[in-house]
């Protein structure tokens, strides 16, 4: 499986960490300058737009809440994006259904890799039936020449004894 190389704009690892601090600050930066242009406007009568001490509280959680947790979100986002990219993958077909096709085709090749192990068990038994025939042959034949050394050595004998007895 062949994946598009991630660029390194989108890469988050722990050395383009500083990114997110920067956008921390960033992020920061833009909740104080929110504040501070809001409490600054007044309304169309002329008062101030934050007189409540409650608004400026919940405005300044909110924009801090968002600093602390944007870039990270945002973070989280890339990264999401790269993820989706890699499981989509470019592909003609669904992910679960590729893996289901190449499980099927590795059960296929262990089946054919056990098929030809027991073959391989087969010859080496058939190896192993003829040698233990020819062991048997062998011996056979010593047995064999043994018997015919002996009729031979007897008939030598009797040779030798009529020669002796008809040379005297």
């Amino acid at each position: 499986m062949t994946t598009a190389p991630i660029s390194p704009a989108d890469d988050h690892t722990p050395r383009s960490r500083p990114r997110i601090i920067l956008w921390t600050v960033l992020f920061l930066v833009a909740a104080i300058a929110l504040v501070l242009t809001l409490s600054v406007l007044d309304d169309v009568r002329g008062q101030p737009l934050f007189d409540s001490p409650l608004l400026q509280q919940t405005t300044s959680t909110i924009a801090l809440l968002g600093a602390a947790f944007g870039p990270s979100l945002y973070a989280n986002h890339q990264d999401t994006k790269v993820i989706r990219h890699e499981v989509k993958n470019d592909h003609s077909e669904n992910m679960r259904a590729e893996n289901d096709s190449r499980h099927a085709e590795t059960e296929r090749w262990f089946a054919e890799l056990r098929s030809d192990l027991s073959g391989f068990r087969q010859d080496v038994g058939g190896i192993r039936a003829e040698l233990r025939h020819d062991r048997e042959a062998v011996r056979l034949g010593f047995s064999n020449a043994n018997t015919d050394i002996r009729a031979l050595t007897v008939v030598v004998n009797k040779l030798e004894k009529g020669l002796d007895n008809g040379s005297h």
